[in-house]
């Protein structure tokens, strides 16, 4: 989420900037922060669920 928070800083910097190169370069950066946090995000919510492993019983060593 932090990531997120910085992406949207990034952007309102980008917004308030007045050098047009220095702008679209702030806001491709923020564009690819948003871009790799929502992933992570997406991962850590709304992933697959871990299914636990259920131990199997080992066979028993018979005396021979």
């Amino acid at each position: 989420m932090k990531d997120i928070a910085l992406a949207v800083a990034i952007r309102d910097l980008a917004s308030v900037t007045t050098i047009a190169k220095v702008s679209s370069a702030l806001k491709e950066i923020g564009e690819l922060v948003t871009k790799q946090a929502s992933g992570s995000v997406f991962d850590e919510y709304c992933g697959t669920a871990v299914k636990p492993r259920v131990p199997v019983p080992r066979p028993r060593a018979s005396a021979a």
